[in-house]
């Protein structure tokens, strides 16, 4: 039969756990206002990499498959050829924007160590 527990033993139940040993969790110390300024400009990083990614893909594309798919089946003019460097240009520039945005952001997320230091261990 189960046998009832009594308020001085539940006490000392309480007791024994509350000064137990620390259990190993992720306790965040609150952010710094130099560590939020840390957070918005990994952000911003990281939006910046969202934007060259974005223009980057259209222009590669473009440049790699549509100019020659159309010209080759005579849908545009060869004229339209032309366009291909430039947007190979747009592309390449953009590509090398989205690792230098990347490694950016990657330097400014030290924060994460300093905040959640015992996540890390």
């Amino acid at each position: 039969m189960a046998r009832a527990i009594s308020s001085r033993s539940l006490l000392a139940l309480l007791v024994i756990t509350e000064t137990g040993a620390p259990k190993k969790s992720m306790d965040p110390k609150p952010l710094t206002t130099a560590e939020w300024a840390e957070v918005g400009t990994a952000l911003k990083f990281l939006w910046l990499a969202l934007g060259f990614a974005l223009v980057a893909g259209p222009s590669l594309m473009t440049a790699h498959a549509i100019i020659p798919s159309v010209v080759d089946t005579k849908t545009v003019a060869a004229k339209w050829a032309k366009f291909r460097a430039p947007l190979y240009v747009i592309g390449i520039i953009c590509v090398i924007g989205i690792f230098a945005s990347l490694f950016m952001a990657s330097e400014n997320i030290d924060f994460l160590n300093r905040t959640y230091s015992r996540w890390w261990q």
